[in-house]
């Protein structure tokens, strides 16, 4: 049984695999690490498929053993970015520190990292292809080119401690029945919208994403770990992006939603097209299996079944 140590299990991503990794009770013997053990217990007391686990504390990691370290830590709201910038910094290089020391240690453990397509920066205007550079502005930097300077001198640590194996997936765009309606995101707005039967207001301004689903990231991961040996990052992706109109349309059809549209005097900031066409994770055998919409439909399944 492969002995999995998950980081930020609190956070969005991490309390969505968790629910993943408790269904392959068989193949996985999760160790849950905290500030807060209660928190992660009370999470655990709301989860259908909980089974054997052990929470510690996080002053407890250093002493553990593992197979594979999963770090789901960071701030992904963009809200709470927003209000306190420079914590990015302190938040990554911290829990990022703590896991580098322990696989120096320990060579033969695993090292996944929930990064992120921000490592591109402001470099997205078009689709991500394997050949895009990262650019960030250093002129005057925004709360998001703190995010993709963090996650940028990550992974650059990462590749140059090419002697143990460690793994930066980047993911775009994220959807599960465990989203955070009061979070700053379009899909926390679609729900909170639809769980509440509220009218969503929006800008006339459309854009492109690819939402993966837990079920997908999870496959992905289960490759990664499988092929273990590796130093090296893989953008996350689903079998096809989605627009921002098709899911307010697809949602209005199928779960009521009540939607208006707003004129955008200005330009938001919004990019329009953030996903990857780096399929690079296909030779890992990575194969996603739903569609942006698909797994939007039945995450929103699962959420509305828990009301």
């Amino acid at each position: 049984m492969t002995r999995v140590a998950i980081l930020g299990v609190t956070g969005y991503i991490g309390r969505s695999l968790l629910n993943e990794f408790f269904l392959e009770k068989d193949r996985f013997m999760v160790s849950l690490f905290s500030r807060s053990v209660s928190k992660v217990e009370d999470l655990i007391s709301t989860m259908p498929h909980a089974h054997t686990y052990e929470c510690k504390n996080l002053n407890d990691f250093s002493q553990g053993s593992y197979d594979v370290i999963i770090n789901c830590t960071g701030i992904g709201d963009p809200s709470v970015l927003k209000k306190n910038p420079s914590s990015i910094f302190a938040i990554t290089e911290e829990m990022d520190a703590l896991i580098l020391s322990y696989i120096t240690k320990h060579q033969e453990t695993l090292y996944i990292n929930i990064s992120s397509g921000a490592v591109y920066g402001s470099n997205t205007k078009d689709p991500i292809t394997s050949s895009t550079p990262t650019v960030v502005s250093f002129v005057e930097m925004t709360p998001y080119d703190y995010y993709a300077v963090a996650k940028i001198n990550s992974e650059a640590k990462h590749r140059a401690m090419n002697n143990v194996h460690i793994v930066d997936l980047r993911v775009f765009a994220f959807f599960s029945s465990f989203v955070d309606q009061d979070s700053g995101f379009f899909m926390s707005e679609v729900a909170r919208a639809i769980l509440h039967k509220k009218v969503l207001v929006t800008t006339d301004q459309d854009m492109v994403r690819d939402y993966s689903c837990p079920k997908d990231l999870f496959s992905l991961i289960s490759l990664v770990i499988k092929k273990k040996t590796v130093n090296d990052f893989f953008d996350v992706y689903s079998k096809a992006p989605v627009t921002k109109f098709e899911i307010l349309d697809f949602c209005k059809k199928v779960y009521g939603l009540e939607y208006s549209i707003q004129k955008s005097e200005v330009a938001t900031g919004i990019t329009k097209s953030y996903y990857s066409t780096n399929t690079k994770a296909l030779g890992l055998g990575y194969s996603p299996a739903f569609t942006s919409l698909e797994g939007i439909q039945t995450e929103m399944e699962k959420m509305l079944n828990k009301k």
